[in-house]
C-alpha cells in the first residue's frame, strides 16, 4: 500500500486485496499447496472444506513443517551411517 501511494487509514482493503480468493481443500497434499502459493504468489492459504473455512495455511507452516522433516531425515541418516544409539 505504501509503495504505491495509499494511506493504509482511508484505503479500502477491496483496493489490494487478492482476488479471486485462492482457497485449498483440507485433503490438498503440502506439496500442491506448497506450488499453488508459489505460482499464485500468495503467502496464505484460506482452506475450505466446502461448508466453510477451516483453517489458513501460510508460508510459515509450509517452512516450518519441511525444515522438520529434514531435521528428522537428517537424524535417521545419522543414526544409520554412525550407528548411534
Amino acid at each position: 500500500m505504501v509503495a504505491q501511494g495509499l494511506d493504509p487509514a482511508t484505503t479500502p482493503v477491496a483496493e489490494v486485496m487478492t482476488t479471486p480468493v485462492i482457497t485449498c481443500s483440507p485433503d490438498i497434499s503440502l506439496d500442491d499447496c506448497a506450488g499453488l502459493m508459489t505460482s499464485r504468489r500468495v503467502r496464505h492459504v484460506p482452506v475450505h472444506d466446502g461448508k466453510g473455512l477451516v483453517g489458513v495455511v501460510t508460508i510459515r507452516d509450509v517452512l516450518a513443517y519441511k525444515v522438520n522433516e529434514q531435521q528428522a531425515t537428517l537424524e535417521q541418516m545419522t543414526h544409520y551411517i554412525y550407528d548411534v544409539r
